[in-house]
């Protein structure tokens, strides 16, 4: 574990001290608890460019393969 410091407001301090005696852990159990819970929810970001155009088509997963054939025949997507 590593050591840090944070700063808090004050009636966040002290809610954080009156949960921390009802709950009978420590304010820093508390604190990496809700840091965990917080941070499980992250999800890693997308790749460069994806979700940044709308074709206006919602069945492009489906068609994947005759999209990329398609593109293939054509060159269109080779540089």
């Amino acid at each position: 574990m590593v050591k840090t410091t944070v700063y808090l407001e004050d009636d966040i301090l002290l809610s954080l001290k009156n949960m921390a005696e009802r709950c009978s852990k420590s304010q820093a159990e508390l604190i990496r608890e809700a840091l965990l819970k917080y941070t499980a929810d992250e999800k890693p970001p997308l790749p460069a460019g994806m979700g940044k155009f709308e074709s206006g088509r919602h069945d492009t997963t489906a068609r994947r393969k005759e999209i990329l054939k398609a593109a293939a025949r054509s060159n269109k997507w080779r540089s």
